[in-house]
């Protein structure tokens, strides 16, 4: 597995914690966590990120709104959306919005593994 660097953008820091956890102990490099809108965007300006994992429901700003945002940034942005929320609707929108998965909450770490075999194999 090539040195991926990931961002984690939860509002729960169960969730955050959580995450770094398992892609730590599947070999991701580096893992930065946000709880807000703001801070994903300083964190995805900061750092060479590779792989977005982003919740939807954030206080604030929507994780879709944010996920808009990191588009705009960097056209190529690799964003698989964590979330509790799996109505068609919200697959349909983060779809739209170029997210190349969606992993319903709670995950099992042999999902996140698939997401991490997939990205290896399109990057």
């Amino acid at each position: 597995m090539k040195n991926i660097t990931a961002l984690v953008v939860d509002d729960m820091s169960i969730i955050c914690d959580s995450m770094v956890k398992t892609l730590t102990s599947l070999g991701v490099a580096s893992v930065h966590i946000a709880q807000d809108a703001v801070t994903a965007l300083e964190m995805f300006n900061k750092f060479r990120i590779d792989l977005v994992f982003m919740d939807i429901n954030l206080d604030g700003e929507s994780g879709l709104d944010v996920m808009g945002k990191l588009k705009d940034i960097d056209s190529d942005v690799y964003t698989i959306v964590l979330s509790g929320e799996s109505n068609i609707a919200n697959v349909r929108k983060s779809i739209s919005l170029g997210a190349k998965g969606f992993v319903v909450k709670p995950y099992t770490n042999g999902k996140i593994q698939e997401v991490l075999d997939v990205f290896n194999k399109q990057s």
